[in-house]
């Protein structure tokens, strides 16, 4: 079954070729503004958000009733978030740890499978 992941982040080409090699993985590319509400539109079975683009959204996200699963692409890693961070439904990724990204895609939608 092909899971859609959405990305939204200023390196979104980057990680687009990255988890292209995961099979069962289908992308959505977001390139503008958006809201909570627009991305639950797309209907998406992880999101992979730059904590630093979408500060505001991602209270909306992790707010929902049914919250989806969330990676957080940070310019520091998880040894540095704030509180609010850790105690989300997000999985942390630090910026330019590709490997580490796929390796966590991978996991998190075996988990929600």
């Amino acid at each position: 079954m092909v899971k859609k992941v959405l990305i939204f982040d200023d390196n979104s080409k980057v990680i687009e070729n990255q988890l292209k090699t995961i099979e069962t993985v289908s992308l959505i590319i977001v390139t503008s503004e958006f809201s909570a509400e627009g991305i639950l539109e797309k209907k998406p079975d992880l999101i992979i958000i730059n904590q630093n683009i979408a500060q505001n959204s991602l209270r909306g996200i992790f707010n929902q009733p049914n919250p989806l699963p969330v990676i957080l692409i940070t310019d520091s890693g998880p040894e540095k978030q704030t509180f609010e961070t850790w105690s989300s439904s997000a999985h942390i990724v630090k910026r330019g740890d590709w490997d580490q990204l796929e390796l966590t895609v991978k996991e998190v939608l075996n988990f929600f499978d």
